[in-house]
C-alpha cells in the first residue's frame, strides 16, 4: 500500500461450515465453505486449484464464479466476479438438517448446550502414542477423508445428506487432532 493511500474496506465475512463443490478447468472437488462475504469466499478441501484459476463454487442450485486469489495445502480464497447474497448460501428453510446443525453450533458457541448435531467427542489419545498407533489413526483419517470426498463429489448427495457429510468432516478433523 502506498503511504497516504486509503486501504479499501474489506467486507465483513460470515463464518460457516457448508459442504459445496468447486469446479475448474474440467475438474471438480468437494470443499467446505469456511467463510463468505458478498465478494469473496474461503474454501477448504483436499484438492484445490492454483492461484489465478477461474473457478465456480456450487451448493445445490446455487453457484457463483470467481478467481482463486491464493491457495495453500488445504485452503484457497476466491474473489467473486459479482456480489452475492451470503444469507442465500446459508441454511435454507427446506434444508432442515442444515438448520439443525446451524442451531446446534450456535448453541455450542454461546455456551448454552452441547454440540448435539455432531458425533460425541473422541477420547483423548494416550499420552504415549506409539508410531504404530499414529499410523493406524492416519490410515483411519484417510479412509474417512476418502469416503467424505467420494460422497461429497455428487451435488445431489450434498443436498440430501449434508448433515451426515458434515459429521464425516468432523470425524476426520478429530482423527487429525489425535495424531497432531
Amino acid at each position: 500500500m502506498i503511504e497516504g493511500q486509503i486501504q479499501p474496506h474489506r467486507a465483513v465475512r460470515t463464518n460457516m461450515f457448508i459442504a459445496a463443490v468447486l469446479q475448474w478447468d474440467g475438474c471438480s472437488a468437494p470443499v467446505t465453505i469456511r467463510n463468505m462475504s458478498p465478494g469473496g469466499a474461503l474454501v477448504e478441501g483436499a484438492t484445490l486449484p492454483p492461484p489465478g484459476t477461474f473457478a465456480t463454487l456450487c451448493r445445490g442450485s446455487l453457484s457463483v464464479s470467481g478467481n482463486v486469489t491464493w491457495s495453500n495445502e488445504r485452503r484457497c480464497g476466491l474473489h467473486l466476479t459479482g456480489m452475492l447474497d451470503v444469507a442465500g448460501w446459508m441454511a435454507r428453510p427446506g434444508n432442515m438438517g442444515q438448520a439443525q446443525i446451524d442451531r446446534a453450533v450456535q448453541q455450542y458457541k454461546s455456551g448454552v448446550g452441547p454440540l448435539t448435531a455432531a458425533p460425541p467427542p473422541l477420547p483423548a489419545p494416550p499420552l504415549s502414542c506409539g508410531a504404530q498407533q499414529v499410523a493406524h489413526i492416519r490410515a483411519l483419517e484417510q479412509l474417512v477423508a476418502d469416503l467424505s470426498e467420494a460422497l461429497a463429489s455428487d451435488p445431489e448427495t450434498i443436498i440430501r445428506h449434508g448433515a451426515a457429510l458434515q459429521k464425516l468432516d468432523l470425524l476426520a478433523q478429530g482423527l487429525e487432532r489425535l495424531h497432531g
